[in-house]
């Protein structure tokens, strides 16, 4: 593509050009396999985030009723 390309101060392709640029793509079974992985990593990091939201909570519960102990004289 860059043996190709136009002009001298900035190169460029023409629209023509790309629209006749061949592109290779996996077979679909490679294609599927890979959306399957996404899917996968996707569906883990989401269980990740709804765990680490419920913790962050419950740290901030737990700061609540230390301070509110704290304030009321009850933490020895």
């Amino acid at each position: 593509m860059m043996s190709d390309a136009k002009g001298t101060t900035q190169q460029f392709v023409g629209l023509g050009y790309l629209r006749g640029f061949p592109i290779k793509a996996p077979p679909l079974e490679i294609e599927d396999a890979f959306v399957a992985q996404v899917r996968d990593i996707d569906e883990k990091a989401r269980a990740i985030r709804v765990h680490c939201t419920s913790k962050l909570q419950d740290i901030s519960d737990l700061r609540q009723s230390l301070l509110q102990k704290a304030f009321a004289g009850e933490l020895t």
